[in-house]
């Protein structure tokens, strides 16, 4: 397989305007605004880009599902404790 540069280096750029596209802003005359990188790219052989895409983004998925498994957790515990608080209230005020 014949692998072109281009193609590659298009989804790194792709990956990484992802990975900071919360972290840095661009001022515009009127506001701040959210940067992104937006790339179209057509590859003339016959890779296939999304390969490369999915070699890239592996990581950034990895530490999402982690990410999803920690907030799940934060959120039954909050949801437990909330309901704890609402009984006590009615009880209080009962």
């Amino acid at each position: 397989m014949s692998v072109h540069l281009h193609v590659v280096m298009a989804s790194a750029f792709v990956f990484a305007s992802c990975v900071v596209h919360g972290f840095a802003d661009l001022e515009t005359l009127a506001v701040a605004r959210a940067s992104s990188l937006f790339l179209t790219t057509k590859a003339h052989s016959r890779e296939r880009k999304s390969i490369f895409d999915r070699l890239f983004s592996a990581t950034s998925h990895a530490f999402a599902r982690k990410q999803v498994l920690g907030y799940r957790d934060a959120f039954t515990r909050w949801a437990d404790a909330h309901t704890l608080w609402q009984r006590q209230c009615a009880r209080t005020l009962a």
